[in-house]
């Protein structure tokens, strides 16, 4: 088994938990999109809507590495947001102090995030501006959103396909929500 993650912070308590559990894992602290190893897998999983986050050409890069590690007879198994979560987001402007409960800084800070939809490419943007006494930085979220048919166009692309289509990753029964999961193999 192998855990990678960018966030250290993620991977001490991963291996907590793993060492709690008596679960010998193998970690590695990178970025998903640069990972390189010469094995194949039974079971990738990506997780967190993570895929949405990701642009056309970033996902294309993951998809080929999957594919690549993924051993004959294995599976992906990963979540993505949906239309139906789509349809619900609005354009938006807000200013907050400290906003989400001090997430973006220890120190006092203001935020305006701005919220965006492209309709014609079910993505959305919250853009964030925050600024402190000393610094100002800016975060642009993207989240692509996914019908099955644009998750099975992506998929077939790298040679893969759906085999399996859920509500989320725990194995609800399919129905039209924010968020699907699906069991991703080889071609047939």
């Amino acid at each position: 088994m192998v855990g990678l993650d960018f966030s250290e912070n993620s991977l001490a308590y991963a291996k907590n938990q793993a060492k709690e559990a008596g679960i010998e894992i193998e970690y590695h602290l990178g970025n998903y999109l640069e990972y390189k190893d010469n094995r194949q897998f039974d079971l990738i999983t990506l997780v967190m809507c993570d895929l949405c986050a990701l642009n056309p050409s970033q996902r294309a890069t993951l998809l080929a590495k999957f594919k690549s590690l993924l051993a004959p007879n294995g599976s992906i198994v990963l979540d993505v947001y949906t239309a139906h979560r789509f349809k619900q987001q609005a354009e938006s402007l807000n200013v907050e102090r400290n906003a989400m409960n001090g997430f973006w800084s220890g120190e006092d800070y203001w935020c305006i995030q701005s919220s965006f939809t492209y309709q014609s490419d079910l993505v959305t943007l919250d853009k964030y501006v925050i600024s402190q006494e000393d610094k100002e930085w800016t975060v642009y979220n993207w989240l692509q959103h996914f019908t099955v048919d644009q998750l099975t166009n992506e998929l077939n692309a790298h040679g893969l396909e759906i085999k399996q289509t859920y509500s989320d990753l725990r194995g609800t029964p399919f129905t039209e929500a924010d968020e699907m999961a699906v069991v991703i193999g080889h071609q047939s």
